[in-house]
């Protein structure tokens, strides 16, 4: 996880609302530092960093929201639909990376069994090599690789989907202006 910026220039005895314009800036530029990686869904690490800015940026908001005006409050729903796009991507991430090292467990179980079995042979080799593939096709054995990998392939197609709708949205926020409004709150 990326660490968060330092934020410059806070002084104990200034105003809350200077203080809270140089954390907004610093939050806001440590955000869309990010936006780079969103072209590239493999980018998951960046992805998921970019989120945790976002959350870095929304709690600030929230935080100072009183002291920054009504804006910060439009930047927060925004900020936190984001964060939730990304989540949901993140969380595809997590299960397929779950069914992933389950599919190799149970491949690997499997080819342990065949290589006890084997250490075990005393009849003859041909008969031998026709119980491991009536092993390795067992009808329940394949299904069951087979509903994991199709989990899978559906965990990574609704991925890519929302992270289409990722791109979309983020694209329409900037067309909105989001990254000048959160510099405005900045500057006040």
């Amino acid at each position: 996880m990326a660490r968060a910026r330092t934020v410059h220039g806070l002084k104990p005895k200034g105003s809350v609302r200077a203080n809270a314009r140089k954390i907004i800036a610093t939050r806001t530029d440590e955000f869309f530092a990010f936006a780079p990686a969103l072209a590239d869904p493999a980018n998951v690490t960046e992805l998921h960093d970019m989120r945790i800015a976002a959350k870095r940026l929304r709690y600030a908001l929230e935080l100072f929201a009183d002291a920054l005006g009504p804006d910060a409050t439009a930047c927060i729903a925004q900020i936190k639909e984001f964060q939730d796009i990304v989540g949901d991507i993140h969380d595809h991430d997590v299960h397929a990376d779950i069914l992933r090292a389950h599919l190799k467990t149970l491949a690997a179980d499997h080819a342990s069994i065949l290589a006890d079995r084997a250490m075990r042979v005393e009849d003859e080799i041909e008969s031998f090599k026709k119980a491991c593939h009536t092993f390795i096709t067992d009808d329940a054995w394949v299904a069951e690789q087979t509903a994991i990998a199709a989990a899978i392939a559906r965990t990574m197609r609704e991925r890519r989907q929302r992270h289409t709708d990722l791109v979309a949205q983020w694209a329409a926020w900037n067309a909105a202006g989001l990254h000048e409004r959160l510099h405005a709150i900045a500057k006040g």
